[in-house]
């Protein structure tokens, strides 16, 4: 800091004010009282020129001072007073993000922070800001874990992981088969009905009837079709009730699995 006083000492208390000093203006999130400390700030080290000098270049011309001050950004400093919410955000990184690989290449990890890791902050910061605080649930992780393994495919492979064989007019639906993550040979149904996805006939949708992996392919391969998602009544007219012959493939499916098959996250398919 180019804040030099006669002994160690004063230059200490000097450091330590006008640290405070910026502390404070930093976390202010009103935008008259951090131009009221702002005003304060200069008077108070008006006896810095050279400090003063850097500090305005650096840090306030160009409009600099809306990148470091709460008061305008309030959707990045949601919940950031302490260093929990770093280690969460880098314990999030490390186990669901990027499986805890210790060798990841460069352009891999970019991949991640711009498509996954990004919006994921920004609807964290949003639901912050609803008063809706909180870490991600263990429905949310699942959820979130499905559409990492649907993400880590790439672009010019998903189409040769899917096909649609029907396309039935009168009643809106379409079919769509979508060949396994773990056994090439074996493919799943999936059930599109006025482009909204019904059911898939993979173990992991049967057991859970949440959206699995293969659905969030899909809508990758298709933008214009939703993911299913989930309803609280078991009797809603929006629930799909996939076909005899359907149902009856799978249970066949969920049988011909090992018995000690565990259906987390979608990883047994």
């Amino acid at each position: 800091m180019l804040v030099k006083l006669g002994n160690t000492a004063q230059n200490l208390q000097a450091h330590r004010s006008i640290i405070t000093s910026l502390e404070s203006m930093m976390w202010e999130k009103d935008v008259g009282k951090f131009g009221r400390k702002l005003s304060e700030f200069f008077i108070n080290t008006a006896c810095y020129p050279e400090f003063l000098n850097y500090f305005k270049i650096n840090y306030l011309d160009g409009d600099k001072y809306i990148q470091w001050c709460a008061a305008f950004q309030p959707q990045i400093y949601s919940n950031m007073e302490t260093n929990n919410f770093v280690e969460s955000w880098h314990n999030q990184l490390k186990s669901t993000y990027l499986e805890r690989k210790r060798n990841i290449r460069a352009d891999r990890l970019l991949y991640i922070i711009a498509n996954d890791i990004g919006p994921d902050f920004i609807a964290n910061t949003n639901r912050i800001q609803l008063n809706n605080i909180g870490r991600m649930g263990p429905e949310e992780r699942r959820r979130r874990r499905r559409e990492l393994d649907a993400e880590s495919i790439s672009e010019e492979v998903i189409p040769l992981l899917m096909e649609e064989v029907e396309d039935d007019q009168s009643n809106n639906e379409s079919i769509f088969l979508v060949k396994s993550f773990t056994t090439n040979s074996v493919e799943y149904r999936i059930s599109v009905i006025e482009d909204g996805m019904k059911s898939c006939t993979c173990p992991d949708f049967t057991w859970n009837s949440i959206a699995c992996k293969h659905m969030y392919l899909l809508r990758r391969y298709k933008r214009v079709i939703t993911v299913f998602v989930a309803t609280t009544s078991l009797l809603s007219p929006e629930v799909y009730i996939a076909p005899e012959a359907e149902q009856q493939q799978q249970e066949t499916d969920v049988q011909a699995l090992p018995k000690n098959t565990i259906f987390n996250g979608g990883r047994c398919c």
